[in-house]
């Protein structure tokens, strides 16, 4: 298994936590722009998210091609039998692929001491599962986003009379990425792709494969006490029967009252078994966002949207700097600053990415020093407009790059 990373505890989300067209509005209305000026900018931004687009379409094709072997849910025929190098070779780029748009859309991947510390932990929902990890040959985790909520539990210090408020954090968005275990014949084994929101902490083994429900102590307990008080009651009550009985009638009437008896306690485990189950179902069902190659279709949009806000973010607040521009420190602080104020969010600004694709795409120069300072929104749509019109000449080469990947 692998996880890496920091706590999602320990820092910001670097999740800009608002919607492209509303963060558009909202910085223009904040700057006090004119018509002219925003209307110019906004044919930059429109222009750059198209481009973002076509860029993340021509991944997913390739994110598609790579995991063709892998999907359980393919409708067409199954591609030939791969050897052992071609299918590492294809895991291993789905997997580098997938890192980068998660990347991309600011997702991190989950440390494993908070994956492990996570295993074993009962659910605010009153749920233990245990998971067979033999059967995995690896298992990611990658969230985004980390609150805390509550849950209304009763106390054990007011003798369960009382309910009080029990925090638990949650991960707001999370990712989840199993490769199974290859099996004895040899046949290939599915990449398993789950994407989910609002999912416990205490939770994540719900969400693997192969989960088996067990009781809680507290239940078992429960149902210890009052199944075998139950118990003993039939039995010593048939004892009793028999023992003035001499009637044959009277001990089969005993014996099925006995019989009444165990049965019914025996009903209470699967009673019991069966709330667990539909818990473990209701978590399933209205946690879930998507499913393997239908995930992945959620975070090539999700990153696109992270990719334009953190470069649109960077680009206005340069412009606004005028020609004396901003430093890397500066920029960041400006952007965090703005959103704190207006959204009321913390966000930990991913600045050098948004500069880097500001700086590929020509919308942004090197000034005095380390100093950044931000075309101007004229020439900056010629520029995005010849990127753009490149990309539709059959004797021109496309140079459209995924971020921190190769060209493609």
């Amino acid at each position: 298994m692998s996880h890496t990373g920091s706590s999602p505890l320990s820092s910001a989300s670097r999740f800009v936590p608002v919607d492209p067209e509303r963060l558009q509005r909202d910085l223009f209305a904040d700057a006090g722009l004119d018509s002219a000026e925003r209307g110019a900018r906004e044919r930059v931004l429109r222009r750059h998210a198209a481009l973002f687009d076509h860029r993340l379409v021509r991944e997913l094709r390739r994110l598609k091609a790579h995991y063709l072997p892998f999907n359980p849910d393919l409708e067409a025929v199954p591609p030939p039998a791969l050897a052992s190098g071609e299918r590492a070779g294809l895991h291993a780029g789905f997997r580098a692929r997938v890192a980068q748009l998660l990347q991309a859309a600011n997702f991190d991947e989950l440390s494993e001491e908070d994956f492990n510390s996570a295993l074993n932990r009962t659910s605010p929902r009153g749920v233990r599962v245990e998971v067979d990890f033999a059967s995995f040959e690896e298992v990611a985790v990658f969230f985004r986003g980390v609150a805390e909520l509550s849950v209304e539990k009763r106390s054990a210090r007011h003798l369960y009379l009382k309910k009080k408020s029990v925090p638990y954090p949650t991960y707001r968005r999370l990712f989840l990425l199993v490769k199974m275990r290859r099996r004895g014949d040899g046949s290939e084994t599915p990449i398993l792709l789950k994407l989910f929101r609002d999912v416990p902490r205490s939770d994540l083994e719900m969400l693997l494969p192969n989960t088996r429900v067990r009781m809680t102590s507290i239940d078992k307990l429960k149902l210890g006490v009052t199944g075998g008080g139950g118990t003993l009651g039939g039995v010593v009550a048939m004892v009793g029967k028999i023992g003035v009985a001499a009637n044959p009638a009277t001990w089969a009437i005993a014996l099925v009252g006995l019989a009444a008896v165990l049965w019914r306690q025996v009903s209470k485990v699967f009673v019991q078994r069966t709330r667990y189950m539909a818990a473990l179902a209701e978590r399933l069902y209205f946690h879930s966002l998507d499913t393997n190659f239908g995930a992945v279709s959620q975070l090539v949009e999700t990153a696109g949207e992270e990719e334009w806000k953190e470069a649109a973010l960077a680009w206005h607040f340069l412009l606004e700097s005028g020609a004396d521009g901003l430093d890397h420190d500066e920029l960041d602080r400006r952007v965090e600053t703005w959103i704190t104020e207006r959204y009321g969010q913390t966000v930990d600004f991913d600045v050098r990415d948004g500069v880097r694709k500001l700086l590929e795409d020509g919308l942004v120069e090197s000034g005095c020093g380390t100093r950044l300072v931000a075309v101007a929104p004229e020439e900056s749509f010629r520029r995005l407009d010849a990127i753009w019109d490149s990309l539709f000449r059959a004797s021109q080469p496309v140079a459209a790059r995924m971020p921190g990947g190769p060209a493609l």
